[in-house]
């Protein structure tokens, strides 16, 4: 699974499939690249400190932020980090692009109660 940043989700995609100049060197083995789900709403650099943290997740044992792997995990983490503090300020749009992962992979908890759905495209 690959999670990244873009203002331009469809453009970015293009690239990370080879269409378009300038995918990430780490996307170019495990192409075509889907989308499984979007979230809307940032600046900036609250979109690159919500890539980062979807990422990690606290180790029960240690205490400190561990990589998250798979993308079940990875989903469950998007929605769990929607709850931090730190982005309730933010209306954010959470966008499920593939409906078999959404069968698969919704998690149980529901978004928090500043975010949405934004309608399937």
């Amino acid at each position: 699974t690959y999670i990244g940043a873009s203002n331009n989700p469809k453009r970015r995609l293009r690239c990370h499939n080879g269409e378009l100049v300038g995918g990430a060197k780490r996307t170019r083995g495990n192409r075509p690249w889907t989308h499984v789900c979007i979230v809307y709403g940032f600046d900036k650099i609250s979109a690159l400190k919500y890539e980062w943290r979807i990422r990690k997740v606290i180790s029960l044992r240690t205490g400190k932020f561990v990589n998250v792997t798979g993308i079940k995990n990875r989903v469950k983490n998007i929605y769990n980090v929607m709850y931090e503090e730190r982005w309730n300020h933010l209306d954010l749009e959470f966008q499920w692009c593939d409906k078999e992962c959404k069968v698969k992979f919704l998690p149980d908890i529901g978004l928090p109660i500043y975010a949405k759905y934004k309608d399937d495209e």
